[in-house]
């Protein structure tokens, strides 16, 4: 039986099941997708390379407790406040703080962090800040 010679019932019970399968195919795929409030830390980093929004990106690179996730939302800020923030106040991951570093920008939030230490070692990093600041000064 082709298109053509099909019934309207059996037309519309045709689209009715395909509404049906698309719907069900969309359903059970959006709950395959990475959450960031799984309690799965390798669920988290995945989902967090989907993530633009800077405000979430923020609070998982300050607060969550794995630091590939935190790691992951460092790499994806841009809002250099918030980079400067977590090398000024990170006390759990020197990783975290170096990833921090090299994603800073902005000239002048590095001329802060070189002259108002961080409470945490980061001295290790200080001399490719100074580096950095001296091939590109402020001005």
């Amino acid at each position: 039986m082709t298109q053509n010679t099909m019934s309207p019932q059996i037309k519309h019970n045709l689209c009715t099941t395909y509404n049906i399968y698309l719907l069900l195919c969309i359903i059970v795929l959006s709950g395959c997708a990475p959450s960031i409030n799984s309690p799965d830390p390798l669920e988290r980093s995945k989902a967090v390379d989907r993530i633009t929004d800077q405000n979430v990106l923020a609070r998982l690179a300050m607060e969550d407790e794995d630091i590939v996730v935190r790691q992951g939302a460092v790499h994806r800020l841009t809002d250099q406040n918030v980079l400067a923030k977590v090398v000024m106040d990170d006390k759990q991951h020197r990783y975290v703080r170096e990833a921090a570093v090299k994603n800073l920008t902005s000239q002048e939030e590095l001329m802060r962090l070189v002259q108002h230490k961080p409470r945490h070692n980061v001295h290790y990093i200080f001399a490719e800040l100074v580096d950095r600041i001296c091939k590109h000064p402020l001005g």
